[in-house]
């Protein structure tokens, strides 16, 4: 299942670089995520919905068996999608450029070390939270359903503030604050006696995933280079997959040798360290381009 996804993940994010000028990538990443998170909104309020009201596997045979018919209509539709080819590239030869053995920049590999090590704590994070709501809240899929709509309807509401935040500032200080937002929400879950309070956390983590998720696509496409751009956006999936398989593994076994709440403190700490890792290394690179007009992903080859 991870395997198709994996492929995609790629291949949009090649198609975003290509796409979008760097001048206005942020304001349109923030649209794109408003997008994709209200087309979310439904499916997982409902989900949660039907997963209580039918018995089991019924309530999940149906939800899998629209998830299903949903993703041969995506199919369907990105087919007839055609991409033009680049300015100097030859129709007849499209991956001309791709196939080239140039080496990746040490800056690009530097950052997606960074990235790969804050994906372990904020992966980890998610089997956890459950873990919490199904143990010691003794919440049922609803609940949970409910608190990722809230989340979803927040950070609907403030993707363009955290674009604007970019655009005036500096990406630096948005992923400061949205990584070291992301690092106190396990602290936050820990200390919930209740779903209603942890509904109420929702709209900060809302806030703060929001940023995160669009500030590092943003630090992606700016860092990776422009020659062999497929095969670096595809090294960069890879440490985020490994990085993801990994952080799950580290949750459990940390809950199975000391308890949910060790291991709320140990996801914050991992993801406190790689959201100062990232935050460090976005500094480097911005420091030496003060006062110059160099785009960042020029700055960044040069490294």
């Amino acid at each position: 299942m991870n395997v198709p996804g994996a492929i995609s993940a790629i291949a949009w994010q090649s198609l975003l670089a290509d796409a979008i000028p760097e001048e206005r990538r942020a304001d349109a990443l923030a649209v794109r995520s408003r997008v994709v998170t209200a087309v979310a909104f439904l499916p997982t309020l409902l989900g949660g919905y039907v997963l209580d009201a039918l018995e089991f596997p019924i309530g999940y045979q149906l939800v899998l068996g629209v998830a299903f018919a949903s993703s041969v209509a995506e199919v369907r539709v990105l087919m007839k999608m055609r991409e033009p080819a680049a300015a100097g590239q030859s129709p007849s030869r499209p991956m001309q450029g791709e196939t080239s053995r140039a080496r990746l920049p040490r800056s690009f590999m530097v950052f997606c070390l960074c990235t790969a090590l804050f994906y372990v704590g904020w992966i980890m994070g998610a089997p956890l939270f459950t873990l919490y709501y199904v143990t010691v809240l003794e919440v049922g899929n609803l609940w949970v359903g409910a608190f990722n709509v809230i989340s979803m309807v927040v950070q609907y509401l403030v993707f363009p503030w955290w674009s604007r935040l970019a655009r005036s500032r500096g990406s630096v200080l948005g992923l400061g604050l949205a990584t070291a937002g992301m690092a106190l929400t396990p602290v936050m879950i820990a200390v919930s006696p209740s779903p209603w309070l942890v509904a109420v956390f929702c709209v900060s983590m809302g806030v703060f995933t929001s940023g995160t998720t669009l500030l590092l696509l943003d630090s992606l496409l700016d860092s990776v280079p422009e020659e062999g751009r497929t095969s670096a956006i595809a090294v960069y999936n890879v440490c985020v997959n490994l990085a993801s398989f990994v952080g799950p593994l580290v949750g459990n076994a940390v809950v199975d040798g000391a308890g949910i709440y060790w291991a709320m403190a140990a996801c914050a700490l991992l993801r406190g360290i790689g959201a100062a890792s990232i935050v460090g290394f976005a500094r480097s690179v911005a420091q030496p381009a003060s006062g110059c007009a160099q785009p960042r992903s020029a700055r960044m080859a040069s490294l």
